[in-house]
């Protein structure tokens, strides 16, 4: 379980470092299209991110607090 926990750990760093990117890109635009677009993107990252939550790091870390892992 080793293996799957830091390949999570890694994930959800990478997800915050594309997520702060996307966020800075919303901001410094006012065009309606890359806006949209940029928007769309955040919103799959965030899905994805929640995924490897759900999935992998929380039931890890769970299994780790009981015992099991």
């Amino acid at each position: 379980m080793a293996c799957k926990e830091a390949n999570a750990i890694d994930l959800l760093r990478e997800d915050h470092s594309t997520l702060k990117i996307l966020l800075g890109r919303l901001a410094e635009t006012r065009d309606p299209a890359v806006r949209t677009r940029t928007v769309r993107q955040i919103c799959d990252e965030v899905i994805a991110h929640v995924l490897v939550d759900e999935e992998i790091f929380y039931p890890a870390l769970c299994g780790s607090v009981d015992g099991r892992a």
